[in-house]
């Protein structure tokens, strides 16, 4: 196939481009903001798209088999001021409804459109539930994360209007020393000066990042009946049970937590990514036909970790 993924220069997108090549697929196309430092070859074309003014180069959707859209401003690299938060939503429902619109002005000129449309949101959209198990008919949650996951995803559902097989993937914690949570955990493990957060009892739903770049090309290459599944593994696991085990890979103490109290004065309402809970099933995943490599936290942490140079 030739595959087009919008916001992949990302360590997601990175990641899943290698996956994509390694298993066969003929061309990656990549959107991005600057195409003047990327250095494209027979199998990987850089594209311009600039979403703030509604632009996109139409030759990265000529041909294209399928499209997976990972396109969404960072939620963790700043506090959440009104601005912050305009570019978190903005980037994710502007992105995708650019997308939806080159595509329908590209049937209206008679050209054949992709087959396939996996758009990325995000196991936020449940907030925060405690030990409920939470499927992908959950009821969703209201607060801010959720609205835009909410909204993110009605805007990708729209392309199926165009004839487009659309399929939803809720993403939980990916785990890779390249980019993510986990990147950012380790300078404070490293330096033995980690703990729990809050109570420590929030779930805290994970996947690792080969798992993830699989299930994205599982979704491009299969038909499946569910319209919206889980990325996440199968064991999620209490926070107090995340930071030990990752201590121990790390061969690092975890003595220092930091209270709830603590994380809200630090990081504001963006604390609401480290202190709910969820406990985010993937049953429907599998049931899809889908197979993980990594179905436990220290097996996939000691993978993601091995190496990792502090």
């Amino acid at each position: 196939m030739k595959v087009l993924i919008s916001g992949g220069s990302g360590f997601i997108g990175t990641n899943l481009t290698q996956s994509l090549l390694e298993h066969g697929h003929e061309e990656v196309r990549i959107l991005t903001r600057d195409t003047s430092n990327k250095q494209g070859n027979e199998q990987v074309k850089y594209f311009r798209w600039d979403v703030e003014n509604g632009e996109l180069d139409m030759a990265a959707l000529m041909g294209v088999d399928a499209i997976i859209n990972l396109a969404g401003e960072n939620i963790s690299d700043a506090r959440w001021s009104e601005e912050k938060k305009d570019k978190i939503y903005n980037s994710r429902i502007n992105a995708t409804n650019l997308l939806h619109d080159k595509l329908k002005e590209l049937r209206t000129r008679g050209l054949p459109l992709p087959k396939k449309f996996v758009s990325t949101s995000a196991i936020g959209i449940y907030g925060d539930r405690s030990d409920e198990e939470l499927t992908c008919d959950s009821s969703i949650s209201g607060d801010f994360l959720a609205e835009v996951c909410q909204h993110w995803e009605s805007s990708a559902l729209r392309i199926q209007n165009l004839e487009i097989d659309v399929k939803i993937l809720r993403v939980g914690i990916v785990l890779s020393s390249e980019g993510g949570a986990l990147a950012k955990m380790l300078p404070a493990f490293n330096l033995g000066l980690a703990g729990r957060i809050g109570t420590g009892h929030q779930y805290m739903s994970w996947i690792h990042i080969r798992d993830l770049c699989d299930l994205y090309r599982f979704l491009i290459e299969h038909d499946t009946e569910k319209q919206v599944i889980n990325g996440v593994a199968p064991n999620p696991i209490e926070n107090i049970d995340f930071t030990q085990t990752l201590g121990r890979v790390l061969h690092r103490p975890t003595f220092i937590p930091l209270p709830e109290f603590a994380a809200k004065t630090i990081f504001g309402e963006m604390s609401q990514i480290m202190l709910a809970s969820q406990k985010v099933s993937c049953e429907e995943t599998k049931a899809c036909g889908f197979e993980y490599s990594f179905n436990f936290l220290e097996a996939a942490l000691r993978d993601t970790l091995k190496n990792h140079s502090e």
